[in-house]
């Protein structure tokens, strides 16, 4: 949240491994909190790869 104050253009990708409340509840929070995608291990190199170009086609755009 402090970085999306300092920089609101920013582009956030939240990936979550597990944890005790499971990927879901910190993937979810992080979606709320304005992450601009969220993957859960293991995802596709491939997604990844499309969003970040995504991402920074839009940056490039704006």
């Amino acid at each position: 949240m402090k970085l999306r104050e300092l920089k609101p253009s920013l582009k956030v990708i939240a990936i979550s491994g597990g944890g005790k409340a499971g990927p879901g509840s910190y993937l979810n929070l992080a979606k709320a909190l304005g992450a601009d995608a969220i993957y859960s291990k293991p995802f596709s190199i491939n997604d990844l790869i499309m969003k970040i170009e995504e991402l920074l086609s839009v940056e490039l755009n704006a």
